[in-house]
């Protein structure tokens, strides 16, 4: 490797000498950035034709239908995390640019845009004033030319991005014609009704109201099996004990109200075989729950070759163990807090083989797995647990 990288600095000095000192690109960065639409064709151009997110693009492109939609693109330039350490293209433009810090929080605030259904109260060149019928609150938002886009009382849907003090659309919005006033609280409750945690970016009671919701799961998770994690042999079992921790709970709450919990008063019980995917049912090779207190639930299958990677300390592993551990840490739905879980219980030792990372490496290796992977969960982080606006009155 030494001797490479001496062939290639002496082959890349000599071709460097001939070419001019200018950067057209670095210019292009170099523009005003006064307004939100400055900074996104530069947010744009990162994301889909420079060498560090190209491919990272590519991909994303292809996962999602292979169409490079405004939604598609937007939805990568401002909410993904990619394997450079788990940045976005957001948190690398905030380095490039030369902002103030105010301007750099905004611009690394992107990945939350406000999505919502937003209903325009007035026209004003060269803004327009909407309000968001979710949270029922007001948001100014520079338009430019473009205001004439935009008809007074009519429904949009789409994102709001904050800039230097204002608000901006980001992505494309989609208009809603023939909505009456009437119509409104029906389509607000629609949105509520839709396992959509991005409510919580802008409503913050509802998200104040999910992370108590998530702590009494909790409780009443642990309170039945003494712990915060619980392993099954197949996904049946799984949902079947599912079935028995609702009723263990459900009796205990009537028990505590003075009500018979065999009388009328016995709630229907769900059929949770249901509420899973086939595969997760009918997988024989371990299931694990664990809880993640902050968060929820986290269910990993074939979890049986998970852990006996873990058990062989980095010894001997086959190849369904370590694609198992390697999966394990590459999924986007286990947290840093669940494999820190296994860490302490069995070592390290086994993940430094599935990523063959030498003994006497950086200790913080495990960090930069993580921060590669689960760059997500480096973010703000919203419960998964959904809340429907009935009437005005929460229910889960």
């Amino acid at each position: 490797m030494i001797r490479l990288s001496d062939a290639v600095s002496n082959f890349l000095s000599d071709r460097f000498e001939n070419l001019p000192l200018s950067s057209s690109i670095k210019a292009f960065f170099n523009q005003p950035h006064e307004f939100s639409w400055n900074v996104k064709r530069k947010l744009i151009w990162l994301g889909k034709h420079s060498y560090l997110f190209r491919k990272c693009y590519q991909d994303y492109i292809q996962l999602h239908g292979s169409k490079p939609e405004t939604s598609v693109i937007d939805d990568f330039i401002c909410q993904e995390t990619t394997y450079w350490s788990g940045l976005g293209v957001i948190d690398i433009l905030a380095s490039i640019l030369e902002i103030t810090e105010n301007q750099c929080k905004d611009l690394r605030s992107w990945y939350e845009r406000h999505t919502a259904f937003y209903k325009v109260l007035s026209i004003n060149d060269p803004v327009v004033t909407v309000l968001n019928i979710i949270n029922d609150k007001p948001y100014t938002v520079r338009v430019g030319d473009f205001s004439s886009q935009f008809d007074k009382n009519h429904l949009y849907f789409g994102g709001l991005v904050p800039w230097n003090g204002e608000w901006y659309w980001s992505g494309e919005q989609k208009r809603y014609d023939g909505v009456s006033d009437e119509d409104l609280p029906k389509l607000k409750n629609t949105f509520f009704s839709t396992p959509q945690t991005i409510v919580y970016r802008y409503c913050k009671d509802l998200a104040d109201k999910a992370k108590e919701s998530v702590k009494e799961h909790y409780r009443i998770f642990v309170d039945y099996h003494g712990k915060d994690m619980a392993v099954y042999p197949d996904g049946r079992s799984m949902a079947i004990d599912m079935r028995n921790q609702y009723c263990f709970h459900n009796e205990s709450k009537l028990k505590a109200a003075g009500k018979n919990p065999t009388g009328h008063h016995k709630p229907e019980i769900p059929d949770f075989t249901k509420s899973f995917p086939p595969d997760l049912i009918e997988c024989n090779s371990g299931v694990c729950i664990y809880f993640n207190p902050d968060e929820g639930q986290e269910i990993v299958q074939d979890f049986f070759d998970i852990v006996s990677g873990f058990k062989k300390k980095g010894i001997n592993l086959n190849d369904d163990e370590l694609d198992s551990i390697r999966g394990f840490l590459e999924s986007d739905a286990t947290s840093p807090r669940f494999v820190n879980k296994l860490v302490q219980e069995y070592g390290d030792e086994s993940i430094r083989v599935a990523f063959l990372i030498q003994d006497k490496v950086n200790p913080y290796y495990l960090d930069f797995l993580f921060r590669r992977h689960k760059g997500h969960f480096y973010r703000i982080r919203y419960p998964t647990i959904s809340l429907l606006n009935i009437s005005n009155k929460i229910k889960e």
